[in-house]
């Protein structure tokens, strides 16, 4: 607390918040730290906002300490606009970007995972949110993730041959890191049809999921979003019923066990969720198919 003392600007957040005591106790119950005391408090308090969709409590920082914000690293900036876009927390990036407008062209400059992670876990609607900071790359997998069904037939000639062009271009074949974490291995043609089906399947747009399948997308494939497993272990963890039923009508192998837990999807939903719910709609599909 010593700095609080010597450091006035300081001392006259402590003093007019919870005051020393209270100061330092909250800093032992936060110790991630964003470089110095005052910024670690505003940026977990913005964090924990988004966590509690609290919008009010987080404009009331961001007005509160908007300078703060504007002078934090652009890591810093683009670590809150992923973390709401992980949670599906809309108004959040708005109000930010309409209180803080200068960030959208800071953050522009930088390299972002805010769209990945949007198509990742089905939060594909945010997407018009993000496209003016960072574009949507011109590839297969992103045109399925967002509905863009006259982008995707145009990656297929007409006997239904995949006209890519330069893998290098198709996400993921440009993730070494991506690869790496689901074990493909060197970049395939395959990568990009499992991966444009799991956006498809996971944001919905089951009409391309149901292209992609019969254009050579592998319903069994491993893909997941940290570490193999199956599309349906996503659908069960995110309650994406619509998803689950496409992909079992369609024939997915539903013993596949995830790479970390060796658990089925609907282990996943059972224990992973806790969405009984779920796990129920699995067994009984399995059971249905078995009889």
């Amino acid at each position: 607390m010593r700095v609080a003392l010597v450091d006035l600007p300081l001392r006259e957040h402590v003093e007019g918040w919870r005051g020393k005591n209270g100061f330092i106790d909250y800093l032992v119950e936060h110790p991630q730290t964003f470089g110095d005391p005052w910024r670690t408090v505003v940026m977990n308090e913005l964090l924990e906002s988004i966590d509690n969709d609290k919008i009010d409590e987080f404009t009331r920082w961001l007005k509160q300490e908007r300078n703060i914000l504007i002078e934090s690293s652009v890591d810093l900036q683009i670590q809150l606009v992923e973390h709401a876009v992980l949670l599906d927390r809309g108004p959040f990036i708005s109000r930010m970007l309409d209180l803080t407008p200068g960030l959208r062209r800071e953050m522009s400059r930088h390299k972002s995972s805010a769209l990945i992670i949007a198509l990742d876990y089905g939060n594909s609607h945010l997407i018009p949110l993000l496209t003016p900071i960072w574009p949507l790359p011109d590839d297969l997998p992103h045109a399925a993730g967002v509905g863009d069904f006259a982008k995707v037939q145009s990656y297929f000639d007409e006997a239904g041959r995949p006209v890519f062009g330069s893998l290098s271009h198709q996400y993921p074949t440009n993730n070494p890191a991506f690869l790496r974490n689901l074990h493909w291995g060197q970049p395939t043609l395959q990568h990009v049809l499992d991966m444009a089906l799991a956006w498809a399947c996971v944001n919905r747009n089951l009409e391309i999921a149901t292209f992609l399948v019969d254009h050579g997308a592998n319903v069994n494939t491993n893909w997941s979003t940290h570490e193999p497993a199956s599309i349906l272990h996503e659908c069960a963890v995110h309650e994406n019923y619509e998803a689950a039923k496409f992909l079992i009508d369609h024939g997915i192998d539903m013993t596949i066990l995830d790479y970390r837990w060796n658990a089925t999807a609907q282990g996943w939903a059972r224990y992973a969720a806790g969405n009984e719910a779920m796990a129920d709609f699995l067994a009984n599909a399995e059971h249905a198919r078995k009889a």
